[in-house]
């Protein structure tokens, strides 16, 4: 399992001329599964938001992702960009083409994002970078803390805030151990608003989790839950293979499942559209969750977290409190 999913992430992070990314990325678009997902979940929020009409080539694409979705239900066809092209009647070249072009934009959307995203977070960070402050440890980790905050709390939606969270605990700032020590505590506090839910109301994580609770069931809920943990295994946080912490997690996806399932029963007859968004399933969840494990204790040079691994897992198996 985890074999597939780490050669997955070689095979995506290769080098490669302009050339060969093209015909990658083309490839990406049309076989894995995740594209047509980014696709049903961007129009089913912009349709559901009513922030702005559908355009007549969205409202085309979104009522036969519909019909492609309730009538597809062979096994053998696969939930994926090129079988929905087919199964819609996108043969010719120019029209699959303008419906990849619409994919790959979404794409480029969100890695724009991710850019700026990092810049403003850097420009913010980078008086903690560049000078040696005059602070003690604790004063100073309180004042990265508030200013990564302040970036979160600035944030319009639920993406740019998923944004601003893997920019700061990736490398190019977390190297920096104070402002590593900040971002592994503001992932903790983060973590627990969501899968506790016991801090208080005034808790600046409290209103970056209201973000996410516009709707009973929102897919980025869950993908902002996994973004957090997989974030603290990154930054080897034993938070990660707490054995309550796995509990709790593992009570949240159940609850999110719940929520899906009540919603989908609920409205499917009379809103077929629902299927849109998906709920991963639970053998997606366990892959995810294995990997973030693995990683919290391959990167460490000791045998603590390997240690802690092992006994989670048979507290996990025993159930013990």
């Amino acid at each position: 399992m985890l074999r597939a999913e780490f050669d997955r992430l070689a095979n995506k992070h290769h080098a490669r001329t302009d050339e060969e990314y093209e015909q990658w990325i083309s490839q990406q678009i049309l076989n894995e599964s995740s594209y047509l997902s980014m696709l049903r979940s961007h129009l089913y929020m912009r349709k559901t938001e009513k922030k702005e009409p559908l355009k007549a080539f969205e409202e085309e694409l979104y009522n036969k992702l519909i019909s492609f979705i309730n009538e597809s239900t062979d096994q053998n066809i696969k939930h994926n960009l090129k079988s929905f092209l087919v199964f819609s009647g996108y043969t010719s070249a120019s029209a699959a083409t303008r419906v990849q072009n619409y994919v790959r934009y979404l794409v480029a959307q969100r890695a724009y994002l991710r850019l700026i995203s990092m810049n403003d977070a850097y420009m913010r960070l980078q008086t903690y970078v560049k000078e040696q402050s005059v602070l003690n440890a604790d004063e100073l980790n309180n004042q990265i803390k508030n200013t990564i905050w302040s970036i979160l709390k600035g944030s319009k939606n639920e993406e740019t805030v998923i944004s601003y969270i893997k920019v700061i605990s990736r490398e190019h700032l977390s190297t920096y151990y104070h402002i590593r020590r900040a971002a592994v505590e503001v992932l903790i506090d983060l973590l627990k608003a969501f899968i506790t839910n016991d801090l208080q109301s005034d808790h600046p994580a409290t209103h970056i989790k209201n973000l996410f609770e516009h709707s009973l069931f929102n897919p980025k809920k869950y993908q902002f839950v996994m973004t957090i943990i997989q974030r603290l295994a990154m930054l080897q946080s034993s938070m990660v293979v707490d054995p309550e912490t796995m509990r709790s997690t593992i009570s949240f996806l159940e609850k999110e499942r719940e929520q899906y399932k009540q919603m989908r029963d609920n409205k499917l007859k009379s809103n077929p559209e629902i299927q849109l968004l998906r709920m991963p399933r639970t053998e997606q969840f366990i892959k995810q969750l294995t990997k973030s494990l693995k990683i919290t204790t391959m990167l460490n040079s000791d045998d603590v977290l390997c240690n802690r691994l092992w006994k989670l897992s048979h507290e996990l198996e025993r159930g013990d409190d």
